[in-house]
């Protein structure tokens, strides 16, 4: 017989006494992927098992793909969307769905559907037209990630597709430089930095479809995912750091971790090759997320110089 718990007991219920254990399942996390049109990015997230499509612009019909709408193209008012994700919430615990990941196709074009929605149905003029100090905007802002929101409490993956755009720069020095980056409105990039897990730029080196996971001062990516794409090499380093990190601090553990820190930023991989088909770009993903691709592929010269022979270098 279950004894009542007080209210004290229910409280510590929340508490937790260990550390959580990061998920080591691919579809648990969110992803931003973002490049040139026709490349493959939606290509890649059918790949995901049973990862459902929501088409806020159409370009999947010659893809084999989950969707939503299964019957349209794609998605006519923002509207749309949230009943999509209002059937997901009720069904997806039956066996002839239960959906593993849900991906905006694209992220611009739902805010944008999203915004309509709130300017003709809630506002009643565009969030610029308010001069109400920005509480327009944040109403917006709030509805656009209440729907996301939704899909993860779900406990679902959460995927983003995003053209590519290139704007201009100035560092501190006065010297301008051009970043590819995704192509957002400035409240959706914001919203997508916070909780995208890794952002991949895809593109080709030569004619290498590659995913840059890691990004520089022309290129935006990258991940937080610790312990993750990483060389075999350096995921052996990466063990040996967090050893020292659960023993008792010492200046000699602190000087190790740093000198091991430094070595392994050598081995974290930079770009994974997409290879020929949907199948093999999802593999080759799935095998970098696993530590198990042996080049970095950080230099483009050599890239382009083995050409077809760099798969034998996964």
């Amino acid at each position: 017989m279950k004894t009542k718990k007080s209210k004290k007991q229910r409280e510590d219920d929340i508490l937790p006494i260990v550390k959580s254990i990061p998920s080591a399942d691919i579809l648990d996390f969110t992803w931003l992927i973002y490049g040139v049109v026709k490349i493959g990015k939606s290509t890649i997230f059918s790949c995901f098992p049973r990862c459902l499509n929501f088409m806020w612009e159409p370009g999947a019909e010659a893809i084999s793909i989950l969707k939503v709408p299964k019957d349209k193209p794609c998605f006519k008012s923002w509207d749309e969307g949230v009943k999509a994700v209002k059937r997901l919430e009720r069904k997806n615990s039956r066996s002839q769905f239960r959906f593993k990941m849900v991906c905006f196709d694209t992220g611009e074009k739902s805010w944008r559907y999203c915004l309509d929605y709130m300017i003709e149905e809630k506002l009643g003029a565009h969030p610029n037209e308010m001069k109400d100090y920005g509480v327009s905007w944040d109403k917006v802002i709030k509805e656009f990630q209440s729907l996301h929101l939704r899909v993860r409490q779900m406990g679902l993956g959460f995927g983003v597709i995003a053209h590519e755009t290139t704007k201009e720069f100035t560092d501190w020095k006065g010297n301008s430089y051009d970043r590819i980056q995704p192509k957002f409105s400035k409240n959706v990039a914001a919203f997508y930095q916070e909780i995208i897990d890794t952002i991949g730029y895809y593109h080709l080196v030569g004619r290498e479809r590659m995913l840059q996971i890691r990004g520089d001062k022309s290129v935006v990516a990258g991940t937080r995912l610790d312990g993750r794409f990483l060389t075999p090499e350096g995921f052996d380093i990466w063990k040996e750091v967090q050893e020292l990190i659960g023993k008792e601090p010492t200046k000699r553990r602190r000087i190790k971790i740093k000198e091991l820190s430094k070595i392994m930023r050598k081995h974290q991989i930079v770009k994974i090759p997409m290879g020929y088909t949907p199948q093999n770009s999802y593999a080759n993903l799935v095998n970098a997320f696993n530590n198990k691709q042996r080049c970095i592929f950080d230099d483009d010269e050599l890239i382009v110089k083995k050409g077809g022979r760099i798969h034998n270098m996964i």
